[in-house]
């Protein structure tokens, strides 16, 4: 580049590929988190398959990846939201996510998470046909929505957000000028510091409960950091960060 070329500000296109780049890298590294917690040293009792042969590697690879993945899957789902909502309208939006997220996360707790619940009796040779543990241990002690309880809370986020934005048109329209970034990733990890300290008394790091009669699955110490982060990528994609002089 000459001496007095400006750089090139980044445009729509490049700003889809940083944040495309972001979830995939987001994604295989839930695939690599869920490959190594079999093999880790303290597994969780409930995990699906544990391997007798555990080692350190897998351990440092989950302590590693465990909380900054879905971090990120909520910034980048937070990114796009705005201008989705902007584009369909709260009813357009909202139809949209019920079709996307909404559907795909039902049917994934009803026919999906059992049979994946249900390998934790098979692995550990514990005598119950599957039609039982659906009836009973899944729907009791074992509940859980597998993978899918991501759907679930990004869901409620989006239906928040679009009641929030009803409520608060200006929200949707772009803000002035790119803000202070480093000032509003600040604050996002002290709200989500907060909410562990406050939950760390009561809930361990891996603990899941749930609410709603059982409708949302979720980690009471993580929950806060998956909300700010979703703040923070509506709150970005508002000050424009990926676009222009952002």
């Amino acid at each position: 580049m000459d001496a007095g070329t400006a750089p090139v500000a980044p445009v729509a296109g490049q700003r889809l590929y940083y944040l495309d780049n972001l979830r995939a890298v987001a994604v295989l590294s839930v695939l690599l988190l869920h490959t190594c917690v079999g093999f880790m040293v303290g597994a969780p009792q409930w995990w699906y398959v544990v391997d007798p042969d555990l080692n350190l590697a897998s351990t440092l690879v989950v302590l590693v990846v465990d909380v900054p993945i879905m971090s990120a899957m909520f910034l980048v789902a937070g990114y796009f939201a705005l201008p989705s909502l902007r584009r369909r309208g709260t009813r357009g939006f909202l139809r949209e996510k019920v079709v996307r997220v909404g559907v795909p996360w039902v049917f994934g707790v009803l026919f999906l998470a059992p049979p994946i619940t249900y390998l934790s009796f098979v692995s550990r040779g514990i005598a119950m046909s599957f039609p039982e543990f659906w009836a009973t241990e899944f729907w009791g002690p074992m509940y859980q929505q597998a993978v899918y309880w991501f759907l679930g809370v990004l869901f409620a986020m989006f239906v928040v957000l679009a009641l929030v934005v009803k409520l608060r048109p200006a929200l949707a329209r772009p803000a002035e000028g790119p803000g202070r970034p480093w000032l509003a990733v600040l604050v996002v990890f002290g709200v989500g510091a907060l909410v562990a300290a406050v939950q760390a008394p009561f809930f361990g790091l891996d603990d899941w409960t749930a609410l709603g009669v059982l409708l949302f699955l979720v980690q009471p110490t993580r929950l806060g950091l998956y909300v700010a982060f979703f703040a923070l990528g509506v709150h970005a994609e508002r000050h424009g960060w990926l676009a222009g002089e952002g």
